[in-house]
């Protein structure tokens, strides 16, 4: 296991609810975008799904730039895209695909399914006269809206330069955006001796004036290319980078004329908050200046794609919190005990039929990474990146309660208690079926569900506001084409609790969400196989393993109401389902 440190900061974590009364609906139809009134099925009101990689300069609409990279180099590169219904699979198959494009080439390059690409670049590859030569292939990512999942394919470029006195950035367009949406890519540089160090020369948006990337933007830049967070504002931004190495020569641009590089970065609205990673708590703690006298904390939530745990044996595992950051490899039992590079003494704990994970540090010197000579502020807003094997990549922000006292500071955040949220959050914990049958005679399933979904702050227009105040309706969607949409007094709203029971023997059975933890959990009476479009579990293992989508709008008027989405892959046993994978 080696440590790194990285210069990392950012965000926050968060998402929405609350509502009233009583309707009850069922629809194949497209319905209007508003949250809370439409009755379109869960993935189908956001954003169409779609690659958000930049294009590749001079070629067509559906070929896209993954930068350059040196002969022979090592490579980490993100296929990012947005829209749809989260988690996505991404996969490159067939005579195109990068595994055929590569043959024989003595490359170790492979896309992993959560859209990372990583190893070393071929020492050689075909080339043309006056062309450098590009790796040239195709990627398809497929949403989790199961037998109804959508799906979209592109070419992804990669060109290749020799190194010999190159010391250059790759890029000079960042992938795009969305409001609220994980946001993970590498910028990458060509050539110098590592160690790299990346910092922020300037950031402005369209007027010019000038911004933070950390506060203003929820991103964060770490040391070594990274940027990570999920986006807080909307528009069109110039950042400008700069990169030194180990001699301090300053990398050129990507047309290698002059120092640094500006980089536009383009961050659109996405009405639909859902996540695949959601911290529960955080805490790190220690003093200033001295040496192996920090610690950390970390317990979060991730969704791994429905990969078992067989498949991610011995997997790789990366953490960053501010500028914290380590890497390594996780044991058979997805666990890691040990003392790492920097001395300190870490702890990770991995469990993949929870979709926990456990961080543990002691014995850390890491205050100067976590700036924590300037946290005399009440908060402080910190990125986290979580990255397990091929199946995990996703990140967020926290904004930490901060708290400075002589030498001695601490970072503390719990969902709900302490620290604010700010990006939002939405995501599936648990998925449990019952094969049923409806009061009509049709066959189908009970559901029980739980999920955490927080608001949003500091992402809406003046004057609105996020949070359980105001609500007017709450609508839950299911599946492909489940709707139902709560009114008035059905709905029970208290200082702690929103809920909703009935006994019509249809439909939602029982609806809670704790306004101050923000774990809810919706309770169904059995929902037909026509309305929902997943198989009986009996069924399931014959039809491929699908995913159960749940959608929760919030309405609010016109007043930040709120929609979250998100999706868990779930398994047939016998004439039940879990999301637990069978074990063999």
């Amino acid at each position: 296991m080696r440590a790194a440190v990285w210069n990392s900061r950012c965000l926050a974590l968060a998402v929405v609810f609350a509502v009233a009364g009583f309707c009850y609906g069922l629809s194949t139809s497209q319905g209007p975008s508003r949250p809370g009134v439409a009755t379109r099925g869960v993935g189908t009101g956001g954003v169409p799904l779609q690659f958000t990689n930049p294009l590749f300069p001079g070629a067509g609409l559906n070929q896209f730039d993954l930068g350059d990279a040196c002969f022979g180099s090592a490579i980490t590169r993100y296929v990012t895209a947005a829209g749809g219904l989260r988690p996505y699979r991404f996969r490159s198959e067939g005579p195109q695909s990068l595994e055929s494009v590569l043959e024989g080439t003595r490359s170790s390059l492979q896309l992993g399914i959560s859209g990372v690409i990583s190893g070393s670049a071929p020492v050689s590859f075909p080339t043309r006269a006056g062309v450098p030569p590009i790796i040239n292939f195709l990627v398809t990512v497929t949403d989790a809206r199961g037998s109804n999942a959508v799906s979209t394919s592109g070419f992804f470029n990669i060109s290749l330069f020799n190194s010999l006195n190159l010391f250059r950035f790759g890029i000079s367009e960042l992938p795009r955006g969305f409001l609220a949406s994980n946001y993970l890519t590498r910028v990458p540089v060509l050539g110098g001796r590592e160690p790299l160090t990346f910092s922020i020369v300037s950031l402005s948006d369209g007027t010019g004036a000038a911004l933070n990337l950390e506060r203003d933007l929820g991103l964060s830049l770490s040391s070594d290319g990274t940027i990570l967070g999920r986006p807080l504002r909307l528009g069109t931004f110039a950042l400008t980078l700069k990169c030194v190495n180990d001699t301090g020569r300053v990398a050129l641009n990507r047309a290698n004329t002059t120092p640094n590089q500006t980089l536009a970065l383009v961050i659109m609205n996405n009405p639909v908050t859902s996540t695949d990673l959601v911290t529960v708590s955080a805490r790190v703690k220690g003093k200033i200046g001295s040496e192996g006298k920090d610690s950390l904390k970390y317990k979060g939530m991730i969704n791994t794609l429905g990969v078992d745990r067989f498949q991610l044996l011995n997997s790789d595992f990366s953490f960053r919190l501010g500028g914290v950051g380590f890497s390594g490899r996780l044991d058979r039992k997805g666990r890691f005990s040990g003392e790492l590079a920097d001395g300190s003494k870490g702890k990770i704990k991995v469990n993949l039929k929870k979709g926990s994970v456990d961080i543990s540090l002691r014995a850390a010197t890491f205050d100067t990474a976590l700036d924590a000579a300037n946290l005399s502020t009440p908060t402080a807003r910190k990125a986290v990146q979580v990255t397990i094997g091929e199946a995990v990549a996703s990140s967020e922000v926290l904004d930490f309660t901060s708290k400075l006292s002589g030498l001695s500071y601490s970072l503390k955040y719990n969902l709900g208690r302490n620290g604010g949220p700010a990006a939002g959050a939405f995501q599936i914990l648990s998925v449990k079926g019952t094969d049923s049958t409806t009061q009509s005679g049709l066959p189908g399933d009970k559901w029980n569900v739980r999920f955490i979904s927080a608001p949003r702050s500091g992402v809406v227009s003046a004057g609105q506001t996020q949070g359980f105040d105001g609500a007017t309706a709450l609508t839950t969607r299911i599946g492909a084409n489940f709707v139902q949409t709560v009114r008035g007094a059905e709905l029970r709203i208290s200082e702690r609790k929103i809920s909703f029971k009935s006994s019509s023997g249809e439909g939602v059975k029982s609806f809670a969400l704790n306004s101050k933890s923000f774990k809810g959990i919706v309770s169904t009476f059995a929902l037909s196989e026509k309305s929902t479009n997943i198989p009986q579990a009996i069924r399931a293992a014959l039809l491929g393993e699908p995913f159960f989508q749940l959608g929760v709008d919030l309405e609010r008027g016109t007043n930040a109401p709120f929609s979250g989405e998100h999706a868990r892959r779930i398994y047939g046993l016998g004439k039940k389902f879990s999301d637990s994978p069978p074990s063999r």
